[in-house]
């Protein structure tokens, strides 16, 4: 039986029907359609969207020409998503309330914005008998969003509870063997050994572990390690085709002899329901969760975080970790990303290790600045791209990129000279240079007070509150139909 025929149409529960980010409200209310035949004024009967912001999701099959009236929709502003999906003959589908943001082959997607009700009807225009199915997802508009809650979270219910988010818990998830002690290991270790820059104070960080905790990593209780989550931090921001951005752990090693080590654990989020039908990562869905946070009560909010990190820290999910220590006397920033094991000695314990791939968008200065055959192909990639380059919106090659970036704090970092560059490039140089050293982290770290910008405390930085009020704007943004594809680096300027 197709669609139309059946006449009436599920609504889709809230957020929790995709074995996504752990437990949610239910579902919101039904809501009954009537199928418009072709030619024929139908009134597609909707419903009143919770309070909480639980979506209302309605679907109708549409026979052209028709003309599709709505009601049941309490007067007032609400979101509306509309996603119209082109079934044969090439239909229109139009209303002044939709406006399409993403259209694609076989239909289009209007993101989420506020509209008012009572909404004008819905024209379908084409061939007689040619048909479209509507999706509509109806909510109430979420509040603004809020640092504590939507972007990070340092409240001691959730970060000090290790069965939230302890070192156990992130650390199971980066590893193949559900536990994470004998990749911990085998990470410090590598800080000894990596040619580029051996920094031997990691190296005596896991023998103070094997000293306190036993020689064999499998056994640790790694809720006991000195590692202190200092904050949950949410990069919606970083959302690309793959996935709707970053939830990022960071933790602060507690040891007075190794006070100034930090590691960052990055995992994607990502929803099935941040996908349209016509796959289309809208990733809205994401976004208005964590906005509604701001009014949970406290034991909802704690329960929801819970729910979040349970279905994020996973091994699937994982990305990357960093590292950011001060143990030699400069700060020295690295990435880290699983990679399968080569070693047949080690293989069976460890199929994934961690390797030290150069850093995603920053600039390996120091060796650009030097004559040569690397600088002149950097000359020229600039040249090429100077446009995108300094809007920020596009990757920086891999080979222009070191394996880590240092720092020492109160002291200036070398610039990127540009002499000798295309004439074009020398007349945008200072845009360029600034744009090109705050695509990467190493960037904007360098920029705040110190280089940290959450420290052990839970503090945050200058320049980190600055780019939380910038991500609060960009998470805000979903409300509107607004977003835009975020720059590489700091939102903040």
């Amino acid at each position: 039986m197709s669609r139309a025929a059946a006449g009436l149409l599920s609504a889709i529960a809230w957020l929790g029907c995709d074995g996504g980010d752990g437990p949610v409200p239910p579902g919101g209310p039904d809501a009954s359609v009537d199928a418009p035949a072709g030619g024929e004024t139908q009134t597609w009967a909707l419903g009143a969207p919770r309070a909480d912001g639980a979506p209302l999701v309605s679907e109708l099959e549409v026979l052209a020409p028709a003309t599709v009236m709505l009601a049941g929709l309490p007067d007032g502003e609400h979101l509306v998503r509309v996603e119209a999906i082109e079934l044969e003959g090439a239909p229109s589908v139009s209303a002044p309330w939709i406006v399409p943001t993403d259209v694609v082959p076989g239909g289009f997607l209007a993101r989420s914005r506020r509209v008012s009700a009572p909404l004008e009807p819905i024209a379908i225009d084409g061939p007689a008998g040619s048909r479209v199915r509507l999706v509509l997802t109806i909510r109430a508009v979420p509040p603004d969003a809020d640092i504590d809650r939507s972007l990070t979270w340092t409240d001691p219910a959730i970060v000090d509870d290790p069965a939230i988010v302890g070192p156990a818990r992130v650390l199971a998830a980066w590893s193949d063997d559900g536990h994470g002690g004998l990749l911990l290991d085998r990470f410090l270790r590598t800080f000894g050994v990596t040619a580029h820059s051996e920094r031997p104070a990691l190296v005596e960080l896991a023998d103070a572990f094997a000293r306190d905790f036993g020689a064999d990593p499998a056994s640790w209780d790694l809720d006991a390690l000195p590692l202190r989550v200092t904050a949950v931090h949410n990069r919606i921001d970083l959302r690309n085709d793959a996935h709707c951005g970053e939830l990022r752990v960071s933790f602060n090693v507690t040891d007075s002899e190794f006070p100034f080590v930090h590691f960052l654990f990055l995992f994607a989020q990502s929803r099935t329901d941040d996908v349209s039908e016509l796959g289309i990562r809208h990733c809205e869905e994401t976004a208005f969760r964590w906005a509604w946070l701001v009014s949970a009560p406290a034991g909802d909010f704690v329960e929801t975080a819970r729910g979040i990190l349970g279905a994020s820290l996973v091994r699937e999910r994982f990305l990357l970790a960093e590292s950011l220590e001060r143990t030699v006397g400069t700060w020295e920033w690295r990435q880290w990303s699983p990679v399968d094991n080569a070693d047949p000695a080690t293989r069976d314990l460890l199929p994934r290790v961690l390797e030290n791939p150069r850093l995603f968008q920053t600039l390996d200065v120091a060796a650009i600045n030097g004559p040569g055959a690397l600088r002149d192909d950097f000359l020229a990639w600039l040249a090429a791209n100077a446009d995108a380059a300094e809007a920020r919106t596009i990757a920086v090659p891999e080979r222009f990129a070191p394996l880590s970036a240092r720092a020492t704090e109160g002291v200036l970092s070398p610039e990127l000279d540009l002499s000798g560059a295309d004439p074009a490039v020398l007349a945008r140089a200072e845009a360029l240079v600034t744009a090109l050293d705050r695509v990467g982290c190493p960037g904007c770290h360098a920029r705040s007070e110190t280089f940290v910008q959450t420290s052990p405390d839970r503090a945050f930085s200058p320049f980190y509150m600055d780019e939380l009020v910038a991500r609060r704007a960009a998470l805000d943004a979903f409300r509107d139909a607004s977003t835009a594809t975020p720059p590489f680096g700091a939102l903040s300027d």
